[in-house]
């Protein structure tokens, strides 16, 4: 089905109630929401960590592991990434931007784990963590007395790292940290949506659950693309304070699209609250009655179709009292019936006080509200006190009153001051007044007393009418309001997340409008840019034809050079690297402002322009495929090259084809290395005959280079190192499996090797380099005819002895605690 016109959204709505026993239904454009919450993490980032740092050793593979030491993950960000009813998606993203990561295995023929890929996380390499979260098994999400907005994360559906080239062991790394995570306690176990300002408003939250919906397939059972692509819209339902939880359709074509279209030229509606149709008319209609004053306590009736839809709210029970209920004669009138005479000194309507129960109403009718009084073939009675020479003659005669007051009000949205954006009650239309009052007729000698009818009719009209208009002056200014913005915040923290233009009560009230077209007038690009210190960056908007000023910003609560921007042109120049005493990386905001309307990027700077990720990788020969990835400072793409002497070959991935069994990193740079066939060379004795060092060199436009080593052994090692501490570094000793056991090389029996590393090397004693993320790579070849060889990846001081030593037991002793 086709979205649905505004006259067929207002049909739709007009039967009965839509929300579905929600007390509230929020619905937001999709897209508009996620570049909103991109927006407001942009504005509210900072340097403190949502989560703690992350260690773990994880088995990923039979005698494989992976290490994973202080990941730092920056703040979450919220986006939903499907449009399905059934089947709605959130995620959460997180950057590591700082850690190390260090995988293992154990080769055939030896006892201990050995190194296979070392890597270093900073903001120009950072892989993705992402949370899914299943919105449909969730339990939704809750408020606090403090008016947290808290989004239940115990039900996430995947936890996926963009650790490796293998889809599989990200996977399990992911699966790592889902365990990390459900061993925290309840309260770490939940995501800060927003807060929401508790008060007396009628409408307050005390619980939600979230979807998304499809456009394409609302209303419909027709095929669309791909949901994650597609236009939709996020569904919240709103629980307000007393009330049980609704539901929602279990697919997407069982409602319509819940945005309309608008006319030519005008802005699409990217936001709609839907109020309840109880909900609404009693905390407005149905208080501003209660706010009558009235003898006797007003008792209120919600008239109902048989479809469920309250068509209004009336009193049920209530008296009042009119201003003028009685008229005293300024003289008193006289006349003659024979000798006798009669004076009339007093006339009043009986009785005074008027029950109002049933006859004065609000009715919502064609989307207007009416208040009514409405009273037929009322019996009263006109009592007139008349006096003869011989006491009190009062004549009492019955009168039949027909009463039609009527006044229109509709909802308005105010447009400024500290109430901007609520709706308010106010009279639109003139009173419409129908009154008749018939009194009996008097004969005889009191015949005279129907030249009083008249006055006294008009009299008690004015009496009901001032009564009537003192109901419009109290309901007026009693100001009834419906706050019905203060629901926004359940998901967006801005002030102004949106702005209304529309309101409608078909049945449910329903505020169309526009999602927060201060922030989303524009859109800055790019939004999360990493830049070398000294780098430059320029900056534009789409659409192009706002005429903004720039500006650069620390992130609250931080000092320190933050570079500068063109004012006009957006061109950014990062501060110089010996600005940041010790820093790696430092975070700064850029803002474009075209009067009120605003938007902002993210901008992270790196001491260095240039990173790779993984530093070190151990490949298999016989063209094996690894993901190489590497970062720029400037932006630009990297130039990838293999070093003199290379064997393997370089290409640029082909996730569609070739390459579509890998896990390739999106919105990176992105290199496969394809490892050579066999090739072993050197004579007797020569490192060559065992394995082949392979280097890829990054470079950038600067001319700055980073290089990955790709260790080739040419066949499985059939010796392994023991490794510990001596007075000048390591000790390493050569081991084989002989008929009694494991047997050591002398190590004056083997030549020994540094095949990469800055530190030294005297036979089997190493002494590593002062470079704290230094890793050194040893081989020995035993002095025999036969090759028997060992090689080792010596991550010291990139990792403690200590730990790297546990970690290469980990496969006899367990995970390493």
């Amino acid at each position: 089905m086709a979205k649905l016109t505004l006259t067929q959204y207002l049909n739709y709505l007009g039967t009965e109630t839509r929300t579905m026993g929600w007390g509230a239904l929020l619905i937001y454009d999709r897209a508009k929401t996620n570049a909103l919450l991109a927006q407001e993490y942009i504005e509210r980032f900072d340097k403190n960590q949502y989560f703690p740092p992350f260690n773990d050793s994880e088995e990923t593979d039979q005698n494989a592991w992976s290490d994973m030491q202080d990941f730092i993950l920056d703040r979450p960000r919220l986006s939903f990434t499907n449009s399905n009813i059934a089947s709605s998606r959130a995620r959460l993203s997180m950057k590591v931007v700082g850690g190390k990561y260090v995988t293992l295995v154990k080769p055939i023929g030896t006892r201990l784990m050995d190194i296979t890929s070392i890597a270093l996380m900073d903001p120009l390499n950072a892989p993705s963590l992402h949370m899914d979260i299943r919105l449909e098994e969730s339990n939704g999400g809750t408020i606090t007395d403090e008016g947290r907005v808290l989004l239940d994360l115990s039900r996430g559906e995947s936890y996926t790292f963009h650790l490796s080239s293998s889809e599989d062991r990200n996977r399990k790394l992911g699966l790592a940290l889902e365990q990390e995570f459900r061993s925290w306690d309840d309260s770490r176990k939940v995501f800060e949506l927003s807060r929401i300002v508790a008060g007396d408003d009628d409408l307050q939250p005390h619980s939600f659950a979230v979807r998304t919906h499809s456009a394409a397939r609302a209303g419909s059972a027709s095929v669309s693309q791909e949901d994650d692509q597609e236009e939709g819209a996020v569904l919240i339902g709103v629980a307000l304070k007393g009330m049980s939880n609704g539901m929602f359709p279990i697919n997407d074509k069982d409602m319509p699209y819940l945005l309309p279209l608008v006319g030519p030229n005008e802005e699409p509606y990217s936001m709609n609250i839907l109020l309840s149709n109880q909900q609404w008319i009693a905390i407005s209609l149905g208080q501003a009655l209660q706010r009558l004053e009235a003898s006797r306590a007003i008792v209120l009736n919600y008239p109902t179709t048989p479809t469920g839809k309250i068509t209004g709210v009336a009193a049920r029970t209530g008296e009042i009292m009119p201003v003028t209920f009685c008229y005293n004669l300024p003289t008193e009138f006289v006349w003659y019936r024979g000798p006798r005479a009669y004076s009339l000194y007093r006339y009043e309507v009986l009785p005074a006080s008027i029950d109002i129960g049933g006859a004065i109403e609000f009715k919502v009718i064609d989307d207007a509200i009416h208040l009514m009084w409405q009273s037929s073939n009322t019996v009263r009675h006109v009592k007139f006190y008349v006096e003869d020479r011989n006491g009190d003659v009062s004549k009492t005669y019955p009168a039949t009153v027909d009463t039609h007051f009527s006044v229109k009000y509709a909802f308005v949205i105010l447009t400024e001051g500290p109430d901007k954006g609520k709706l308010r009650l106010e009279q639109v239309g003139e009173l419409e007044d129908h009154f008749t009052m018939a009194i009996e007729r008097a004969t005889g000698e009191f015949d005279v007393l129907n030249q009083f009818h008249r006055g006294i009719a008009a009299a008690w009209h004015s009496a009901m009418l001032e009564t009537f208009n003192r109901f419009v002056a109290v309901i007026t200014g009693a100001e009834v309001t419906i706050n019905a913005m203060h629901l926004n915040h359940l998901l967006f923290r801005s002030q102004q997340a949106a702005e209304p233009r529309s309101v409608y009560t078909p049945c449910d009230l329903t505020l169309l409008g526009t999602l927060a077209p201060d922030r989303l007038h524009f859109a800055i690009s790019p939004l999360e840019p990493v830049i070398a210190a000294g780098g430059v960056q320029p900056f534009s908007i789409t659409p192009s034809d706002a005429q903004v000023k720039w500006s650069v910003d620390n992130l609250p609560g931080e000092t320190g050079d933050k570079g500068a921007i063109g004012e006009d042109d957006g061109l950014y120049i990062a501060p110089p690297a010996s600005s940041f005493e010790g820093e790696t990386s430092r975070r700064i905001l850029i803002t474009a402002r075209d009067g009120d309307k605003f938007s902002q990027a993210l901008v992270s700077i790196t001491v260095s322009d240039i990173s790779v990720y993984p530093h070190l990788q151990v490949a298999q020969f016989g063209g094996a495929r690894y993901v190489l990835v590497g970062g720029d400072g400037n932006g630009q793409e990297l130039d990838w090259e293999m070093a003199p002497g290379g064997k393997g070959t370089l290409r640029r991935p082909d996730p569609e084809g070739l390459d579509s069994d890998l896990d390739i990193p999106e919105g990176q740079d992105v290199c496969i290395y394809v490892s050579p066939d066999r090739d072993p060379s050197g004579g007797k004795g020569d490192v060559k005959q065992a394995l082949h060092l392979d280097q890829v060199v990054a470079r950038n436009v600067s001319g700055n280079a980073r290089t990955i080593d790709l260790l080739v052994p040419w066949s499985n090692p059939n010796a392994w190192f023991e490794v510990e501490a001596h007075p000048e570094g390591v000790k390493l000793s050569m081991w084989v499996d002989a008929f009694e056991g494991a047997e050591e090389i002398p190590p004056e029996d083997a030549f020994w090797y540094l095949v990469k590393g800055s530190g030294q090397l005297n036979q089997n004693i190493y002494t590593p380099s002062e470079s704290s993320n230094d890793y050194a790579i040893i081989a020995a070849v035993e002095d025999y005819r036969r090759l028997t060889y060992a090689y080792i990846v010596l991550p010291l001081p990139f990792i403690a002895l200590r730990k790297f030593n546990a970690l290469r037991h980990a496969g006899d002793s367990g995970k390493d605690k």
